[in-house]
């Protein structure tokens, strides 16, 4: 357990670094593929019955927790290779989504909305498809959003 907390502490270790080795496992297996499914939604974490320090607000005022929103690679046999990205935040106590009018949502840069999200998703596992260019790759999104498609002209196959 002391290991643990040392990893955790140390400020030289991000997520990032933990997972690189992670993707390129998964970029191998997905080589060894024709088709890769890329699988993307967001899911909350709630701890509202746990004291926990630095959690936001999830989908009701009163619940706290943070958000994930990984990216899968999965075949269409529906075996695992592994995790491509995974994005997670914690939104703030101060902001209350019902409280800005849709019209000022509305002409939001997309970077401020929590929707950038699926747009970053999308940007990555673009350059995850890249680096295994013998596999053909589909982004199936949960729910992207419609001003993402809008905006940016996405469309489901990567290469």
């Amino acid at each position: 357990m002391v290991g643990a907390y040392r990893l955790f502490d140390n400020d030289f270790i991000n997520p990032e670094k933990i997972l690189k080795p992670h993707y390129k496992s998964v970029a191998l297996r997905a080589k060894m593929q024709s088709v890769v499914l890329l699988l993307n939604d967001t899911s909350s974490l709630d701890y509202t019955s746990r004291d926990i320090k630095g959690l936001g607000i999830l989908e009701k005022n009163y619940t706290q927790g943070f958000f994930i929103h990984p990216t899968i690679a999965i075949t269409p046999e529906r075996r695992c290779l592994g995790l491509v990205d995974n994005c997670t935040w914690v939104r703030s106590p101060d902001l209350h989504r019902k409280k800005i009018s849709a019209s000022i949502r509305g002409n939001q840069p997309i970077e401020e909305k929590e929707s950038y999200r699926w747009l970053e998703s999308y940007r990555k596992a673009s350059l995850f498809a890249k680096t295994v260019s013998e596999t053909k790759f589909v982004f199936i999104a949960g729910c992207l959003p419609r001003e993402v498609c809008e905006r940016k002209g996405i469309s489901c196959r990567l290469n």
